[in-house]
């Protein structure tokens, strides 16, 4: 005798197969959806979640940020600027690191505090590159909130309070010379000017 039907198995297929949004994993992946968060209406389906979580990942490839502030003080007090994509920040911080980190480990500056401030405030007209990101415990920079880089032409004045809040390096667009920042400045601190062509003294 054959037994009856399993009306509570019938019922969990029938909604399984009957929802509308429901697809294979590899189906999400691929096909018209690839490079772009998948378009699901139904919010039974979590279609939301899985749209907001293609926009993080989206947000995340990129390496360098954007920092509103800075833009802000820069489309004021600067003839021209632009933000740095990322294979200009990584060939930026590698130029610099070659060059200045030896340096800074030497502790080998050209000025300090308001001295290495006023010469700087001289040379901002030539073109420099503002970028943070990378660690120099020598002055207690820990490298700001992100990566990000800018370069500047026809810079008027250093927003010396941003910049150091932000954990901005500063250094001429040709590397030949840079000034280190902290948010530690005052306290413990100092601004550090460097010259390149210390390092082959």
């Amino acid at each position: 005798m054959r037994s009856p039907p399993n009306k509570a198995l019938q019922l969990t297929r029938r909604r399984r197969s009957s929802c509308p949004g429901y697809q294979p994993a590899v189906g999400r992946a691929g096909g018209r959806f690839a490079g772009r968060p998948p378009d699901v209406s139904s919010p039974s389906t979590g279609g939301a979640q899985l749209s907001a979580l293609s926009v993080r990942r989206r947000r995340q490839v990129g390496v360098v940020k954007r920092l509103p502030e800075v833009e802000s003080w820069l489309s004021v007090d600067a003839a021209s600027w632009e933000p740095l994509s990322d294979p200009a920040y990584r060939s930026l911080v590698r130029g610099w690191k070659l060059t200045y980190i030896p340096l800074i480990e030497a502790r080998r500056s050209l000025a300090k505090g308001p001295q290495a401030l006023d010469i700087v405030a001289k040379r901002l007209s030539g073109g420099v590159v503002l970028f943070s990101g990378v660690h120099v415990p020598e002055v207690g920079n820990l490298g700001g909130s992100c990566a990000a880089g800018y370069h500047a032409l026809g810079l008027t004045r250093l927003n010396v309070a941003l910049v150091r809040r932000s954990e901005l390096l500063v250094a001429a667009s040709d590397l030949t010379w840079s000034c280190l920042f902290s948010h530690e400045t005052g306290s413990m601190f100092y601004e550090e000017l460097y010259e390149a062509s210390e390092s082959a003294a």
